[in-house]
C-alpha cells in the first residue's frame, strides 16, 4: 500500500511461504504431501510463529497421527515435517465451503477437545 507520502509499504506475504529452520518452505507442499496418504481427506498447514513450529490439520475417519508422520518422513525433508498434527473428523469451513483457517489458526491456543 501507500503511505501518506506516497510511498510503498510493504505489509507482509499474502502466500503460505514461511521460513523455518533456514529453508523457505511453501506450507501448501506440506499439505499435497498429507493428502498423499490414503487415509487422509483433507489437510491445512499452518505456521505457528508464536511457537514457532509448523502444524498440520488433517480430516479423516480416524486419528492416526503416528502413521501420518511415518509416512510424511517418508515423502518430505526432515525441515518439513510438521512439528505439531491435529485431527479432524471435519476440518471446519468457512461459508464459501474452504477450510477455515482462521478458525483454525485461532485453534492453535487451544487444546485440542474430543472430536474436532
Amino acid at each position: 500500500r501507500y503511505n501518506g507520502r506516497g510511498e510503498l509499504e510493504f505489509l507482509g506475504r499474502s502466500d503460505s511461504q514461511v521460513k523455518y529452520m533456514g529453508h523457505r518452505i511453501e506450507l501448501n507442499e506440506i499439505e499435497i504431501a498429507a493428502l498423499a496418504v490414503p487415509f487422509v481427506e483433507s489437510a491445512c498447514c499452518l505456521f505457528d510463529s508464536d511457537r514457532e513450529r509448523i502444524v498440520l490439520f488433517y480430516q479423516s475417519i480416524e486419528e492416526r497421527n503416528a502413521d501420518l508422520i511415518r509416512a510424511l518422513r517418508d515423502i518430505l525433508p526432515r525441515y518439513m515435517v510438521p512439528g505439531r498434527l491435529r485431527y479432524y473428523r471435519e476440518l471446519p469451513t468457512n461459508r464459501t465451503g474452504k477450510i477455515d483457517r482462521a478458525m483454525l489458526k485461532a485453534s492453535l491456543d487451544k487444546p485440542q477437545g474430543q472430536g474436532d
